[in-house]
């Protein structure tokens, strides 16, 4: 016999207040439980995607001279002393500078004489007098050095006395010279060695200006399209969108440049993005270095964003490129 008696109502409301109950208990089940099976799916699906992103094996591009290459930096060390380049944006203006201790570990001996500190200032002489030969001899020697940093087991293959070089001009009116780099050394250790150093310009007709920064070691954007890892070129882009952003007494009109990749670009860029977080992208259009860019998340995206680009030129010559070349094989639309 029940202590106390509940009569029929009683139990019918208690009997109501259960069900009530057990139906919201089941109902915050049924959501945790497809909350749970959703993440569960689409960490499933992002997985799958990575792993197709990354099983894509896509070849080498080449620089496209006439049109748009995109170029990591490798420069994203803590200790700005230990990166390979660093970039340097001012007076609205953006240019990749070679550091002393890229310059160090390009020219360190581990080629033999090739590579040797005495090249090195061979090098650094030519670039004051000629600097289309100097930079011409530069170009080998940094895809050696930076396939020596990326730990390329095929590193000192890419640098010897028979390494093709070409010397081109900037009248353009004279055709390029194809010759090797070590023709191209001897002649100037010749020059060095026979003149003084204040007739090597007159002998070689000195073309430096132009080129030359007061501090650092610039490194012009074809130079940089022909030696750096190339991430993507005009190719690997849909569209481009420009923004203008609220400017100030300070620093005057900015603006943001969105940029959306086709799906090789996609895979191209996360291949890429996975394992260079924190460095710089360059871009290089038609030999001049326009922007650069710095990637901050290992994301499979098909947008770009670079906020507070100051020199409006650039950003409307890139954006005019990429949405009047049809992947960038347009012409280039000169920005306003």
């Amino acid at each position: 016999m029940n202590l106390f008696a509940q009569s029929g109502e009683e139990l019918a409301q208690a009997s109501a207040k259960q069900r009530v109950h057990m139906t919201r208990e089941r109902g915050t089940r049924r959501v945790l439980i497809g909350f749970v099976t959703l993440m569960v799916a689409w960490f499933a699906v992002g997985r799958v995607q990575d792993r197709i992103l990354l099983s894509q094996h896509w070849n080498p591009l080449p620089p496209e001279v006439s049109g748009l290459t995109v170029v990591g930096t490798l420069d994203g060390r803590a200790s700005l002393d230990r990166n390979f380049f660093r970039i340097v944006q001012a007076n609205k203006t953006t240019r990749v500078e070679l550091t002393d201790y890229g310059w160090k570990t390009i020219f360190s001996g581990e080629n033999a004489s090739l590579s040797s500190q005495e090249t090195g200032d061979l090098i650094e002489g030519v670039l004051q007098v000629d600097n289309q030969a100097g930079y011409a001899m530069m170009e080998p020697f940094l895809r050696y050095g930076i396939a020596r940093w990326m730990e390329d087991p095929k590193a000192a293959s890419l640098l010897s006395p028979s390494t093709p070089v070409q010397v081109t001009h900037d009248d353009g009116k004279i055709p390029a010279e194809r010759t090797t780099l070590g023709a191209l050394i001897d002649k100037y250790k010749t020059a060095k060695a026979d003149k003084p150093a204040s007739d090597i310009d007159k002998m070689v007709g000195g073309s430096a200006s132009g080129r030359e920064v007061e501090h650092g070691r610039t490194i012009p954007g074809d130079t940089l399209a022909k030696s750096c890892p190339i991430v993507l070129t005009g190719k690997q882009f849909e569209k481009a969108e420009l923004e203008e952003q609220p400017g100030s007494v300070l620093v005057g009109k900015m603006f943001r440049l969105k940029l959306f990749l086709n799906k090789e670009g996609r895979s191209r860029f996360y291949q890429w993005s996975r394992n260079h977080l924190d460095e710089n992208l360059v871009f290089v259009l038609k030999g001049q270095v326009l922007t650069a860019g710095k990637v901050k998340q290992v994301l499979d995206v098909n947008e770009w964003e670079i906020s507070n680009i100051r020199d409006a030129e650039a950003a409307k010559a890139l954006t005019d490129y990429v949405n009047g070349g049809a992947g960038g094989e347009g012409k280039v639309v000169s920005a306003k």
